[in-house]
């Protein structure tokens, strides 16, 4: 099957893009300057040295965004979904990505085998198999540096349909040990529709065990990219996912005060002098 191709602006480079199929609406919604706000945070907060995991890959945006923000870090791209994996393989190579690394896994807080359900940038671990599932090899993040080689971890994005939680509860030792970033996407209706994960429980364990926990605003270039917010407003921050984020928002937590991102540096404006 003949996969459609766009060249599209993701940061400041274009990028041939390779889509699952002509009908995807995830494909389709991809313009010049998709994910905005997340490859302005890779420039503001990441070394260029960094090494992270994107996990939920799927076809490689963020990847991209990533393998530009890092160039001489390092990149692993985690995605579970055979054929999507194909794709991302396939994004990869076109755009010369030599510091991205695909594997083929989803993550988890166990090692082994897992059911997933495709579906497109929709794909989850699934509860039951059925016609669509296909079975493939679920891994601890510990599991992933060891077999990976690496002996730092900077930054990990984690989007994986509403399973967020067991991985991060999993992974806290490794985040406090390397001092790791950590942007997740905070899915409320995927995580009861999917994981069975009480989505107030899962921002009180956050802020239980994290002391930096901000809101990915739609601040642009020049505006605020991220809020900060405090345990005691863990309610408020339910409340602005369910009424106001669509049940999708974006969240950055660490534990670590030197990694915690900063407001940019902004040039000093100029006043003309009044006679």
């Amino acid at each position: 099957m003949e996969r459609p191709v766009r060249t599209v602006r993701i940061g400041d480079r274009r990028f041939q893009l390779t889509g699952l199929d002509q009908n995807d609406p995830y494909f389709a919604s991809i313009g010049d300057g998709y994910e905005e706000a997340f490859t302005t945070f890779c420039r503001r907060h990441l070394a260029d040295d960094a090494v992270c995991l994107d996990i939920g890959a799927n076809i490689g945006v963020k990847t991209m965004a990533l393998s530009r923000a890092v160039p001489r870090g390092r990149v692993v791209a985690l995605e579970p979904g055979p054929v999507i994996a194909d794709v991302l393989d396939q994004n990869v190579e076109a755009n010369e990505l030599e510091n991205v690394d695909v594997l083929r896994a989803a993550v988890g807080d166990r090692d082994g085998e897992v059911t997933f359900l495709p579906q497109s940038a929709y794909g989850h671990i699934a509860t039951e198999s059925g016609d669509n599932t296909v079975t493939v090899p679920i891994t601890r993040l510990e599991t992933v540096m060891q077999q990976q080689g690496l002996n730092r971890l900077d930054f990990v994005k984690i989007d994986v349909e509403g399973f967020e939680f067991p991985i991060v509860r999993d992974a806290l030792p490794l985040f406090n040990a390397h001092e790791t970033v950590v942007m997740l996407e905070f899915n409320s209706w995927c995580q009861l529709a999917f994981a069975d994960v009480n989505s107030r429980d899962f921002i009180s364990w956050l802020f239980d065990h994290f002391a930096y926990v901000a809101r990915v605003t739609a601040g642009g270039e020049s505006g605020e990219l991220l809020a900060r917010v405090d345990a005691a407003d863990a309610l408020d921050l339910l409340h602005q996912n369910l009424v106001y984020d669509g049940c999708v928002t974006d969240l950055v937590v660490t534990n670590h005060p030197d990694r915690r991102p900063r407001r940019p540096t902004r040039r000093p404006r100029h006043h003309r002098c009044r006679a």
